[in-house]
Order: C-alpha cells, then sequence, then structure tokens
C-alpha cells in the first residue's frame, strides 16, 4: 500500500469496475441546471447535473452513458463517440445564445463541444472513483489507519497540490471531511492508506489539521459560496489549499447532506408548501433501495468498521408537526452504517431482514412513543408488532444530534431490536404519540 503508485498503475484503476463507483453513480439523482453552481458541493452527492443541460430527457441520456462507461471502464475516446452522437441528435452542440431562466438575459453558451464533453467525463469519472476508493479504504482502516494526500507530480498540477504532496494524517482527521481529492477542475490528486508499521518505516510524520481549516468565501458565477480552506507551510512559505468552488466536499462521507441544503430551503416557507415536501422526502423509495443494499454489503463484508451516514427516511408531516413540543429541528432520520453490527449481533438479535425492515417500521409503525429511558433527553421509539409473538421490533431515534463527521444536526437510529410488547406500556419510560 505504501508502493508510489506509477501513472500506468492509476490509468488502470481508473477504469476499473468497482461496484461501489457504479453504485454511487446509479444512485444519484437527475437535476437539470443552467449554471453548474445551482448544484453546489454536497448536492452533487445525489444529484447529476450537467450546466446548461435544462432538458431531462437528454440530462438523463448523458447519465446513462457515463454509467454505461463505469460499468464497462469505457475510455474516453469511447465515450466522446457516443456522446457526440447523442448531443448531435438532440441539437446540443457548439455555441448558442440561450435565455437565462433565472435572469432572463441572453447569454452565449458552450453546449456539447469536444472540451464539454472532455469535462463531464472527466469530472464524473473522477469523482465516483473517489467515492469508491473512500469507501474501501474505510474497510481497511482498521488495518492502515493513516491516509496520504498525493499529487501526480508530473509538472502539470496547482502549485498548493504539489505542495500538498505525501501529507499524512489520521483517517478520522477532519482534513479528509472537506479536502478528499479531487479539489478541483481536472484534479489529479489521489489518497493511499498507509499502516502504522508502513508510515513508521518510510519516516511518514502524521500532522493535524486541528486549528489550519478555515472558513473560506469563493465566488461561484456571480454568487458568494461558502467553502474551507486548509493552512499550513511548506518549504518556508505559507500555502493555502482552497478547493475550486463547488469541489470543497468529501461525496463519500456526505451522501445526506442535500437532504439538509433541501430542509433549509424549504423551512420557513409556508405550512402548506414545507408539509407538501416533507410529505413527498417521507414517500422517497431511493432511500429504502439505499438502505436494503447498504445492510446486504455491510453482512457481507463482515461488518467492519465504517464512517458512511446515508439518509434512512424522512419522518412524516403528521408526526413532524406533533414533535413540535420537542423543538426537533429537521424531519431527517440517519443510519450509521456502524450501527448495523451492534443491531444484528449477539445482543439486539435482529436478523438481516428484519434489519432491512427498520426503514418500513419508520415508514409504517404500529406505534410512535416519546421514549425518556435516557435520563433527561426525549428521543422517539417506533414499534412493530412481530405476528403471533408477543414481542414487537423497537426502533430507537436520538432526535436534533449534531454529526461528528459534517456538523450539520439531523436525528440518528441508535439501535433497534425485539422487546416485550408490555414494555411499551411503561409511563415512565415510554408515552404514545400515536
Amino acid at each position: 500500500m505504501s508502493k508510489k503508485i506509477t501513472q500506468t498503475e492509476l490509468n488502470s484503476a481508473f477504469y476499473m469496475k468497482p461496484t461501489e463507483i457504479v453504485e454511487f453513480f446509479q444512485s444519484k439523482g437527475l437535476k437539470t441546471s443552467f449554471d453548474w453552481h445551482e448544484v453546489y458541493e454536497d448536492a452533487h452527492a445525489k444529484a447529476f447535473t450537467v450546466a446548461k443541460m435544462t432538458e431531462i430527457e437528454l440530462l438523463s441520456d448523458t447519465k446513462k452513458l457515463l454509467e454505461k462507461a463505469l460499468d464497462e471502464g469505457k475510455s474516453y475516446s469511447s465515450f466522446k463517440k457516443e456522446a457526440s452522437a447523442l448531443f448531435e441528435k438532440k441539437g446540443w452542440v457548439g455555441f448558442k445564445e440561450v435565455k437565462d431562466p433565472k435572469t432572463g438575459e441572453i447569454r452565449k453558451v458552450e453546449l456539447g463541444t469536444p472540451r464539454r464533453i472532455k469535462t463531464i467525463y472527466d469530472c464524473n469519472m473522477r469523482s465516483s472513483y473517489a467515492v469508491g476508493r473512500y469507501k474501501e479504504q474505510l474497510e481497511e482502516i482498521d488495518v492502515a489507519p493513516i491516509w496520504q494526500y498525493k499529487s501526480l507530480m508530473d509538472g502539470h498540477e496547482r502549485p498548493e497540490h504539489r505542495a500538498m504532496h505525501n501529507k499524512a494524517f489520521m483517517a478520522d482527521d477532519p482534513f479528509w471531511s472537506a479536502f478528499y481529492p479531487p479539489n478541483g477542475w481536472g484534479c489529479r490528486c489521489y489518497v493511499v492508506n498507509l499502516t502504522k508499521h508502513e508510515a513508521k518505516k518510510e519516516g511518514i510524520k502524521i500532522e493535524k489539521s486541528e486549528g489550519k481549516i478555515k472558513a473560506e468565501t469563493v465566488i461561484a458565477g456571480n454568487e458568494e459560496k461558502q467553502t474551507q480552506s486548509f493552512n499550513f507551510n511548506h518549504d518556508g512559505r505559507k500555502i493555502k489549499l482552497t478547493p475550486d468552488a463547488g469541489w470543497g466536499t468529501n461525496l463519500g462521507i456526505k451522501a445526506w447532506g442535500i437532504d439538509v441544503q433541501a430542509w433549509n430551503k424549504v423551512e420557513n416557507m409556508p405550512d402548506s408548501i414545507k408539509y407538501q415536501f416533507i410529505s413527498k422526502m417521507a414517500e422517497n423509495p431511493h432511500n429504502k433501495a439505499v438502505f436494503e443494499n447498504m445492510i446486504e454489503k455491510l453482512v457481507a463484508n463482515g461488518f467492519k468498521a465504517q464512517k458512511i451516514e446515508k439518509t434512512l427516511c424522512w419522518i412524516t408531516p403528521e408526526l413532524f408537526k406533533k414533535l413540535d413540543e420537542v423543538k426537533i429541528k429537521n424531519p431527517i432520520v440517519v443510519f450509521q452504517e456502524q450501527k448495523a453490527g451492534h443491531i444484528i449481533g449477539e445482543r439486539q438479535k435482529l436478523s438481516k431482514d428484519e434489519l432491512k425492515g427498520i426503514y418500513e417500521i419508520l415508514n409504517k409503525p404500529d406505534g410512535i412513543y416519546y421514549d425518556y429511558t435516557s435520563g433527561n433527553e426525549t428521543n422517539l421509539a417506533f414499534t412493530k408488532d412481530i405476528p403471533k409473538s408477543d414481542e414487537c421490533i423497537k426502533v430507537c431515534v436520538k432526535l436534533t444530534k449534531k454529526s461528528k463527521i459534517s456538523g450539520d444536526t439531523v436525528n440518528y437510529v441508535t439501535t433497534a431490536g425485539k422487546v416485550k410488547k408490555t414494555e411499551m406500556n411503561d409511563k415512565r419510560h415510554f408515552k404514545k404519540i400515536e
């Protein structure tokens, strides 16, 4: 793992068929946009977009071409040929004067030119590959907990990316939350993971990012956007690593960031709009498929330690209204992968299928309770009766908890297991909501 990766090896790995890469790309939704910065940073974890591509049918066809390229390991030249034919057929070619749907301004824009096709291919391939590598490295974190930043060092990299070459941090250092590459348009940086023995043998210094990450404002289009910069010294000079606008995130760990952003947009809207939006998000079947697939993979790999969090569901608008008295911050319920091993293990005794059924329990429970078993904290308990049994499956959700990974506040599934139905009648610990 510590050997220098050659360009040939990197190219070979880039065109592999890691299941994670394909699954990540396929899991994205579609979002039409006029400007690339309309889908900013974390939103790219769940929405596939191509700037100036405002027709959903064309966007869908382009996404399918990229999925095919990922799945079959197709080269750029092969993708370019297919994409050029598609764009020619749809009339999405060359330079055209179009109307900005936001401002009404007539602008000359670049559509499906060879340069744009290359950008579409490179950006989506590298981002998807980075997510796959990130997840693979998480699975090896118990063996190789030290991650090292690498630049290709071929003379074509940015000066600040070159200065980052060989810097190493522990895998759980906050640095990787914002600066896991790629860190900009055309960025070819990557990460290798090392064992403690390898790092010591090579004399690698393990750094800490504490106090070196600063808030930063960048311009995206004509708008100010918030991102972060990493400030460090290199060869006696002060260097600032600031990702290009729209790239300051780690797509691998922030796969639910779009949910928080979406909620922030509607939180203060009229109730008729807000609760209709919550209802649609609560019914999203995509979350069920993603959760069930995640459980299958976790069982298959032996529940190795993970740092991934995914949106499990949204609390229904009816329940959200009732929870106003406990000042719940938002209706988003998140599942941490490392919880699965505890839930399915000896203590809780849930089967794989029962664990996968948590989604249905949260969406269609037989009972919902305030849960006071954690002292002064007010949490929720969702229950589903087990047929022909005196037991039920109880899913516990901690309300309004701040993520250690992203800093956003959501609601977390803490545990799930089988309990006697009569246990839920204990009014000291549970109060039925519905």
